[in-house]
């Protein structure tokens, strides 16, 4: 019912996110611009992957953990990190950088994936 309302009047999604009520309207934030570069080598090699977060709604979002996920060339996932943005929550029209470290990734790592973490 809180989506339905925020719909109705969108400031009231802010409130909601100061008193710390979740919102469980339709989840609109973007995951972008993700790229990867790998630095060092052997034991000391670290894959840095970063990219944006942006908000195209008419509401202020809380952003969720993001999932960093590495999979080998039959898409199995080898590894699995968390990542966040900086800024807790997300105006509309805002976009956030994000940037993560792993370090040692998986040699026969051939894809890799960001999404958001979202509770069930």
């Amino acid at each position: 019912w809180r989506n339905d309302l925020v719909a109705l009047w969108p400031p009231l999604g802010k409130l909601y996110l100061t008193l710390g009520l979740p919102l469980q309207a339709p989840f609109t934030l973007q995951i972008g611009e993700v790229k990867f570069s790998r630095e060092g080598a052997g034991s000391s090699e670290v894959l840095i992957v970063t990219g944006t977060v942006s908000n195209p709604d008419k509401i202020d979002q809380p952003v969720p953990p993001l999932q960093v996920i590495l999979f080998d060339e039959n898409r199995r996932v080898l590894h699995h990190s968390t990542a966040r943005v900086k800024e807790p929550v997300l105006r509309r029209g805002e976009r956030a950088q994000f940037s993560t470290e792993l370090k040692n990734p998986p040699e026969n790592a051939r894809g890799l994936q960001v999404t958001f973490l979202l509770d069930d």
